[in-house]
C-alpha cells in the first residue's frame, strides 16, 4: 500500500522555537521551503490558515510555480490537539498543545528508526497519508528527507513485495490521517 507523506510551508520562517521577522510573506523562504518539501520526497504540503494569514491559494500558486511535482492543500479552518492527548512511541500531542499546536505542529520524539516504526503503525492500521512538521519546519523537512521519509518508503516497499511474492492481496482501505 502506498504511503503518501505531507508536510506544511509558511510565509514566513517562524515557529513554536523561531520568533517571525521581516515581512508578512518572504517570497525567497516560501520557494526554498517548497523546494526543501519536494527535494525531500514529500508528496503534498498543506498551507495553514489563519485570519492574520496571507491567502493560501495565492501561496499555493507561488510555490507551485517554483516546484516541480509536489502537489498542495489549503486548509480552510485551523485544527495538529485540543480534542485530547495522544500518545503512541513517538507523537506526543500534549507538546503540541502546550505550544498552542500553531500551524499542524507534531512532536515526533525519538530516533529516525523509532519515529519510523510509529508511522508504520498507522500504515498497519489502514493510514495512507501521515502528515508530518516538526519545530523548525524547513530544517525538519530536510531532515525528514534525509532520514526519516526513506525509512518509512522502504519497509512500506519491502512490505508490499513481500506480500505480493506470498501471493496476497489486502483488501484494506486507506484511511487519510494526521500524525
Amino acid at each position: 500500500m502506498p504511503v503518501e507523506f505531507i508536510g506544511l510551508i509558511s510565509t514566513t520562517e517562524q515557529s513554536e522555537i523561531r520568533d517571525g521577522g521581516g515581512p508578512l510573506i518572504d517570497h525567497r523562504y516560501v520557494r526554498r521551503f517548497a523546494r526543501a518539501h519536494e527535494d525531500a520526497d514529500f508528496d503534498r504540503v498543506l498551507i495553514g490558515y489563519s485570519s492574520g494569514s496571507p491567502d493560501g491559494t495565492h501561496v499555493a500558486a507561488y510555490a507551485a510555480a517554483h516546484t516541480e511535482r509536489l502537489g498542495f492543500l489549503v486548509a480552510h479552518r485551523p485544527g495538529a490537539a485540543s480534542r485530547g492527548e495522544r500518545h503512541d512511541r513517538a507523537l506526543w500531542t500534549a507538546l503540541a498543545a502546550a505550544t498552542g499546536a500553531g500551524g499542524n505542529s507534531t512532536a515526533l520524539v525519538s530516533t529516525p528508526e523509532t519515529v519510523a516504526q510509529a508511522l508504520l503503525d498507522y500504515v498497519d492500521i489502514g493510514v495512507s497519508t501521515l502528515l508530518i512538521r516538526g519545530y523548525d519546519p524547513y530544517d525538519d523537512a530536510v531532515d525528514y528527507g534525509r532520514q526519516l521519509i526513506p525509512l518509512v518508503r522502504d519497509e512500506v516497499r519491502r512490505r508490499d513485495l513481500a506480500a505480493a511474492a506470498a501471493g496476497r492481496t489486502e483488501s484494506r482501505q486507506p484511511v487519510p490521517a494526521t500524525a
